[in-house]
């Protein structure tokens, strides 16, 4: 027996099909069978699901295209070693919701009433999200500022990609790629990123505030000092509020840094000097002018940001008085001088060594001592004195030598001649060392007699004593 005719396939699944089944055998007998078969629809799988972002799960809805009743469907995991690609069997039902990072395939299986199946490949679209990075300074020092710029990379491959930047702590409702900062403490900004997908990404940068030093000059912040002209001063620089190490740097006032040894002011007087590790600055104020130094004070040492801080010190130079003692002449030994300020104000105070006050003294002048006098003039309208000294000096006593007529050295004073004979004697000096001497001789008792030369002559009839005074350099 043989199939006589082979039916076309028919045109919907659902259609029946009937055959013909014609059987002639070797006699020429012949007869024929109609066979009806029954051929059931093969489910269609239709696929309903949108583009996912990574945060979100992904949710696949499947039904069939011609709405056939009681189809079940089974999910598996893509397995692109097998032949049929099926995997792990994720589970049932026309609904699938699974998170996936990236685009995914999975494979179901639609079944029916009838024991038809078929398998379906499905792609879940993942959008891509960028790789975000940012730029400026997250380490600052306090008081300071900082611009933040964040920036999206997208993927290779990705055209166009776009974002948008919500800074929550500054702006939350405008997108903004960058932002200026001046946090006063430590501060960590959030920001939510919405990419043109409406995928939404957060991400968070730290900006680390760094307590600045707070450098003094002599205990003061931008002090100042008022001293006199030409007087020593120390400036001591010093970060009390912070531990740890600092390099110092003073400027003068036109902004030059200083360095040991280094000359100042314009007339180049005075040098600075620079001690304890470049915090101490010495020197003398040579000028009538006000000036203005800063200390620079830096943190030492680490790495990365180093925060550093200043402070200015004006010194105003105040007007010395001018002082100066007269010049006081020689006087005789044992006797007074008076001692004077030549150029005296009453407006200033004057302190002599010994305790005395006032511009003028008078003083005993003492042989073989040093007969220094040293006054300090002080102005009291700005407290700046000055000082000056002298040396008052002595003349000797005449040195009287007394000589008999014969010119020989009297060994005594008492001379023992006759009565109404002729006395002579004559005096010199001894210590006049070519000065001009003059002489007077007078009588004990006797006003009348006098006689004005150095030799003493006169007839003596009595026992008489004779004065004579010589006077050398007005002693």
């Amino acid at each position: 027996p043989h199939i006589s005719k082979i039916p076309t396939k028919p045109n919907r699944a659902q259609d029946d099909v009937v055959y013909t089944v014609n059987v002639t055998d070797t006699n020429g007998c012949a007869s024929s069978k109609n066979y009806e078969i029954d051929i059931k629809p093969m489910p269609e799988t239709n696929v309903a699901m949108a583009a996912n972002c990574p945060s979100d799960p992904t949710n696949i809805t499947v039904t069939d295209k011609n709405s056939m009743n009681n189809v079940t469907y089974t999910w598996y995991e893509y397995d692109d070693s097998k032949t049929d690609h099926k995997g792990d069997p994720l589970g049932t039902g026309n609904k699938l919701e699974k998170e996936i990072a990236d685009t995914t395939r999975f494979v179901v299986t639609a079944s029916s009433e009838f024991g038809c199946e078929k398998d379906t490949t499905i792609t879940a679209t993942v959008h891509p999200l960028p790789t975000l990075s940012f730029s400026g300074e997250t380490v600052i020092c306090e008081g300071e500022s900082t611009t933040l710029t964040i920036s999206a990379t997208w993927p290779t491959g990705v055209q166009g990609g776009t974002a948008s930047y919500f800074w929550q702590e500054i702006d939350a409702t405008n997108s903004k790629a960058q932002v200026t900062v001046s946090p006063k403490d430590t501060t960590t900004y959030h920001i939510k990123v919405e990419t043109g997908n409406n995928c939404m990404m957060d991400t968070f940068i730290r900006v680390n505030v760094k307590p600045r030093p707070i450098v003094t000059i002599n205990d003061m912040r931008d002090g100042n000092d008022r001293i006199c002209e030409g007087e020593p001063f120390e400036m001591n620089a010093a970060v009390n509020n912070l531990t740890g190490t600092y390099n110092y740097v003073w400027k003068d006032y036109d902004s030059k840094v200083i360095t040991n040894g280094a000359t100042y002011a314009t007339n180049n007087t005075g040098t600075y000097v620079i001690e304890n590790d470049n915090k101490k600055l010495k020197l003398s104020m040579t000028e009538n002018i006000e000036r203005t130094y800063w200390a620079i004070a830096t943190e030492a040492g680490g790495t990365g940001k180093q925060c550093a801080d200043s402070t200015k010190f004006t010194l105003t130079p105040l007007t010395k008085p001018e002082v100066k003692i007269a010049n006081v002449a020689p006087v005789c030994e044992n006797t007074e001088a008076d001692i004077e300020v030549s150029n005296a104000q009453n407006s200033y105070e004057y302190v002599w060594d010994n305790g005395k006050t006032g511009p003028r003294i008078t003083e005993t002048i003492v042989p073989n001592v040093d007969n220094w006098f040293k006054v300090t003039c002080i102005n009291p309208a700005n407290g700046c004195q000055s000082k000056d000294a002298i040396q008052a000096s002595t003349k000797p006593y005449p040195a009287i030598a007394l000589y008999d007529s014969t010119n020989a050295l009297l060994a005594s004073k008492d001379i023992t001649i006759c009565k109404d004979a002729t006395l002579k004697v004559t005096a010199g000096v001894t210590n006049a060392n070519g000065a001009s001497v003059t002489y007077d001789w007078g009588k004990e008792n006797d006003l009348s007699f006098t006689q004005a030369s150095a030799t003493l002559q006169t007839t003596v009839s009595d026992a008489y004593n004779y004065i004579v005074t010589a006077a050398m350099k007005a002693c």
